[in-house]
């Protein structure tokens, strides 16, 4: 039968003999007294993460130690995570491949303010969209940087013409390419004389 019989170094409390344990009995601390001493950080000037390992936080230590390897990406001196690229360039990857775990959620949002405004929809491709539309921004005519991600302003977003809470539906033909930050301006507003489907007239006069 397992009985308490060594103190805790720091507050006496009696502890389990553990047979396994490297530890002398005078170094042996309680789970409290261990929860109560300071958290060691990361040795990095500046950086305030928890200490992961080898005197580094988990991104310092990925960065020094633990992944020696580099992103693939011409220019780019972060640490590789997957496929040969580092964390930005692989959600870029992903996203440019109309992955929808990386389109930053925006399809089942649709969905959502679909169902709350009573309006139609169906599952929208966003990169067929863009490509679509020649990734030329609908709202200003200009052409949209395919590089770019959000949240750049200039980046690539999916706009609704007639906006759904003013009864658009989340169809292909209701949406177009739009930089971010035109699509931000615009809001709930149907642009002034622009291109409006035929289906969608008597809504957005």
């Amino acid at each position: 039968m397992a009985v308490r019989d060594t103190p805790c170094s720091k507050c006496g409390a009696l502890l389990f003999t553990d047979p396994a344990t490297s530890l002398p009995a005078a170094d042996r601390v309680c789970r409290p007294c261990r929860n109560a001493a300071p958290k060691r950080g990361c040795n990095i000037e500046g950086c305030v993460r928890a200490h992961a390992s080898s005197g580094y936080c988990i991104h310092h230590w990925l960065q020094f130690i633990g992944n020696s390897r580099g992103c693939d990406v011409t220019g780019c001196n972060e640490p590789h995570i997957a496929k040969g690229m580092c964390r930005n360039h692989y959600r870029q990857a992903r996203y440019a491949g109309g992955d929808p775990r990386y389109q930053g959620g925006g399809e089942n949002n649709a969905r959502g303010r679909a169902r709350r405004n009573g309006v139609a929809y169906e599952p929208i491709n966003r990169i067929e969209v863009f490509d679509r539309d020649g990734w030329i921004c609908g709202i200003c005519r200009e052409p949209v940087d395919r590089d770019l991600t959000y949240p750049d302003r200039m980046s690539a977003s999916l706009d609704h013409v007639v906006p759904i809470t003013r009864g658009g539906p989340h169809l292909y033909s209701n949406v177009q390419c739009a930089h971010f930050t035109c699509n931000s301006s615009k809001a709930d507003h149907v642009e002034e004389g622009g291109w409006v489907p035929s289906e969608m007239l008597s809504i957005a006069s």
